[in-house]
C-alpha cells in the first residue's frame, strides 16, 4: 500500500477542519491523548470525507447539467463553445469526429466516447491531467468539509440569524469544485486530441 504526499496531506486539511471545528464547538479536548490521537483521528475523518465526495459524485454531476467529459462533446445551446464560460471548449465537433472514427461508430454514444477519450489521454505524458483531477478531487472534499461544518455551527446555534450566513461557504465552495470539474474535463478532451493529431502527423 502506498501513500502519497497528496493523499496524507488532503485527507489531513480535511479532517483537521472539521475536527477542529467540532471540539471548539463541543469543548472536546484530547489532552491526555497527545498530537498523535489527534493527527490519526482527523485522518480518518478525513479519509471518511474524501469517501463520501466520492459516493455523491454522481449528485453533483447532475447539479453540473451532466458528466463534464460528456458535456466536452456538444456546444451549450445558444453558445459557440462546450464547458462553461470559465472553462470554454472550442473543439466539440472535431473531439466528437475523432472519438467516432476510434469507436467506428456513426452515432454519438457517450459513454463510450467518454471513457475512450479519458482512456486515451492519461496514456499521454501529460501530467497536468493528475494535476487537474486532484485539483478537483481536493475541491470536491473542501465542498463536503464545509457543508458539515455549517451543519455542526447551525446545530449549535440554529436560533442566531448570523450562524446562517456560514452558508456563504458551501456555494462558494460548489462554485469552485464545479470549475475545478470542467477544468480537468477540458484538459482531457484536450490532451485527447493533442495525441490523435501527434499521431497524424508521425504517420505522414
Amino acid at each position: 500500500m502506498e501513500f502519497r504526499i497528496y493523499d496524507i496531506l488532503s485527507s489531513l486539511i480535511h479532517g483537521v477542519i472539521c475536527l477542529g471545528t467540532a471540539m471548539q464547538l463541543f469543548d472536546w479536548s484530547f489532552q491526555d491523548y497527545g498530537a498523535m490521537y489527534f493527527a490519526a483521528l482527523a485522518f480518518c475523518i478525513g479519509y471518511l470525507i474524501n469517501t463520501l465526495g466520492s459516493w455523491l459524485q454522481k449528485a453533483l454531476f447532475w447539479s453540473f447539467g451532466g458528466t463534464p467529459t460528456k458535456q466536452m462533446l456538444r456546444n451549450r445551446k445558444g453558445k459557440i463553445y462546450a464547458g462553461i464560460s470559465n472553462a470554454p471548449f472550442y473543439f466539440s465537433e472535431e473531439l466528437v469526429e475523432e472519438l467516432k472514427n476510434d469507436c467506428q461508430a456513426d452515432g454519438i454514444i457517450d459513454d463510450k466516447f467518454s471513457e475512450l477519450m479519458q482512456q486515451v489521454a492519461r496514456q499521454g505524458e501529460n501530467t497536468r491531467i493528475k494535476d487537474f483531477n486532484c485539483s478537483y478531487a481536493f475541491s470536491r472534499s473542501l465542498l463536503i468539509s464545509s457543508l458539515i461544518i455549517s451543519a455542526l455551527l447551525i446545530y449549535k446555534s440554529p436560533c442566531a440569524w448570523q450562524t446562517y450566513l456560514i452558508l456563504i461557504v458551501p456555494i462558494i465552495c460548489y462554485c469552485r469544485c464545479r470549475n475545478r470539474a470542467f477544468h480537468y474535463a477540458k484538459e482531457v478532451a484536450m490532451e485527447y486530441l493533442h495525441t490523435r493529431r501527434t499521431q497524424k502527423i508521425d504517420n505522414i
